[in-house]
């Protein structure tokens, strides 16, 4: 069903596209432990190991890295656009190597490394893949960060809507903070900070830009990031109305 309101549309088109991606999340976690294939060429298995792979327009990176942190995965992960291909290696869910090729420049410190793959993230496809139980050392970086790290510099680097409108559909979405994220103690930036402390579970996108005088645009960029990094969750719609309620009466 189409709605024959624009705004509406929209918002159902996002939800819709939300709903497929977890779905097939869902279904690929649970192959996983099962030990089988899944439906969709997107996994293989050689002698017990896994090889996923798919494109950027289809995958979502920052779900693609919490389920190789969620499983404890050791491998390596290949992120390849034309000519360019970076990769980050896994030893039980934590990043181990970096390699990223950047045109004359040579990554000798994690912080250097950190940087160059922080940039797949603002690519807007690219072929994917993640082999278990390989892990590439020559020509990378050691680095010892967590995925949430990994995750907050890259997605920090994404500026356009059409990949925010992911996680952050519309001005009246809805967030709060989760309790059982586990993120405590990341280097947040003053303006992450700002915003989560602005979070309470009934106002809206666009009500907490305004409450801190910042544009849209850039409170949607900061909810995106702490949406993908697991500090907050959307909230249900009707769930909004109850607490709303409940706060009028109070």
């Amino acid at each position: 069903r189409v709605s024959n309101s624009p705004k509406l549309a929209i918002l159902e088109h996002s939800h819709a596209y939300l709903t497929v991606e977890q779905e097939w999340l869902d279904a690929f976690a649970r192959e996983i432990r099962r030990g089988g294939s899944t439906k969709a060429d997107t996994v293989e298995r050689r002698s017990q190991l896994m090889t996923l792979f798919g494109d950027l327009k289809g995958m979502h990176l920052p779900d693609v890295l919490k389920f190789i942190a969620a499983g404890e995965l050791t491998g390596t992960l290949t992120v390849r656009q034309d000519s360019i291909a970076n990769t980050v290696s896994f030893r039980h869910g934590l990043p181990v190597y970096i390699t990223a090729k950047q045109d004359g420049i040579t990554l000798t410190t994690p912080e250097s490394a950190l940087e160059a793959i922080s940039q797949i993230f603002r690519w807007p496809s690219g072929h994917v893949t993640f082999e278990q139980g390989s892990i590439i050392q020559t020509g990378g970086v050691p680095v010892e960060l967590s995925v949430e790290q990994l995750i907050l510099e890259g997605t920090r680097l994404v500026d356009n809507w059409a990949t925010i409108q992911r996680f952050v559909p519309s001005l009246e979405t809805v967030f709060e903070p989760r309790p059982d994220c586990g993120c405590q103690g990341l280097p947040l930036s003053d303006v992450e900070r700002r915003v989560v402390s602005a979070i309470d579970g009934i106002k809206d996108v666009r009500s907490v830009a305004g409450g801190l005088s910042l544009s849209e645009f850039e409170t949607g960029k900061s909810l995106y990031t702490l949406f993908a990094v697991g500090v907050l969750r959307t909230v249900d719609q009707d769930k909004v109305r109850v607490r709303r309620i409940f706060r009028h009466l109070a």
